[in-house]
């Protein structure tokens, strides 16, 4: 094949058949998680999480609505943080923390 055919035949390729340019069609999806798979991806349990959030030890994403029941849904950002949190507050293995002395 001449070099002329095979750049028209990529031309062609490249237009589509209505003969409009491609484009990337490419969508980035944001993962969220629920608060039980948040959890789990860190290896903590839900009630562990749902109590560091009482406490004021973590910052938890605001609820959404799904339907009518309301979810903390937490991006890959979340669990991110949260995976940093639980290196810094949990002490598996080194059973609870001393109390201060008087």
């Amino acid at each position: 094949m001449s070099a002329t055919l095979i750049m028209r035949l990529q031309n062609s390729f490249n237009l589509g058949l209505t003969g409009q340019g491609k484009y990337d069609t490419h969508v980035i999806v944001s993962r969220t998680h629920t608060t039980a798979e948040a959890a789990k991806a860190v290896g903590i349990t839900r009630i562990t999480l749902q109590r560091w959030i009482a406490s004021g030890k973590i910052k938890a994403p605001r609820p959404s609505l799904r339907g009518s029941v309301g979810l903390r849904l937490w991006t890959d950002a979340d669990v991110a943080r949260l995976q940093r949190a639980k290196e810094e507050i949990y002490r598996k293995g080194r059973g609870r923390k001393p109390k201060p002395k008087r």
